[in-house]
């Protein structure tokens, strides 16, 4: 199991990577029209991907229109464990 999600990461990881940084950025969140065209070189089929994985491991969370990091993910930043 653990295998099969570090595949699935390898292939998407950086724009998973590129929407936690967006949304950590946005301490109330972040729309999704804004954040697809903050990230607009990505693809729209790339981004809804990336957000269902994301919201499915609990990294963000999608309240309608908008795309919030979760308390963990915000948390870890205070750490500093998110970096670019």
């Amino acid at each position: 199991m653990q295998h099969q999600s570090k595949q699935v990461l390898s292939g998407a990881s950086s724009s998973q990577r590129s929407i936690i940084l967006a949304a950590l950025e946005h301490e109330h969140g972040i729309s999704r029209s804004a954040l697809s065209a903050e990230l607009d070189d990505l693809g729209a089929d790339t981004i809804v991907d990336a957000l269902a994985v994301l919201a499915r491991e609990g990294v963000i969370i999608l309240d309608g229109e908008r795309v919030r990091a979760s308390r963990c993910a915000m948390h870890l930043d205070t750490l500093s464990l998110i970096c670019v």
